[in-house]
């Protein structure tokens, strides 16, 4: 299975990773990086681009729009694949946090599994935490 499809898919949309779950702009200030991260992830796992780029920070939103997120989803290839996460540690510096996050990938027809850690960076923006990709976008 290929690690890097699924990250590129998820680093995209999971750029990543909006409120899937009853979020709607993102904009609450009392969420903590944790809890911005696993909408992210939801809207990511669930395709839900609009959602996702809400949670954005203002610079990653200056380089790329929707309509580009949206073109790079990768939706088909996503949908061979079933993905799941589980966010873990939180750590918050100042205006910056990083939230690690454990992602399971099955290949649907293959059976095939992999089960990878990363990290997602966060910024503290005045409408709360949002998800920093920075030059990686």
């Amino acid at each position: 299975m290929k690690k890097a499809i699924v990250l590129v898919c998820l680093a995209v949309l999971v750029a990543g990773v909006g409120a899937a779950v009853g979020c709607g702009g993102g904009g609450d200030s009392g969420k903590t990086p944790s809890q911005v991260a696993d909408e992210y992830m939801r809207a990511s796992v669930d395709m839900d681009v609009e959602a996702a780029y809400e949670l954005l920070s203002e610079a990653d939103r200056k380089n790329i729009t929707k309509e580009q997120m949206e073109e790079m989803s990768g939706e088909a290839a996503m949908e061979s694949y079933d993905v799941e996460y589980v966010i873990g540690e939180e750590t918050i510096d100042g205006d910056s946090a990083t939230v690690e996050v454990t992602i399971s990938v099955t290949d649907k027809a293959s059976g095939e599994s992999e089960e990878f850690t990363d990290k997602l960076s966060l910024v503290k923006e005045s409408s709360g935490w949002k998800i920093y990709f920075g030059d990686s976008l």
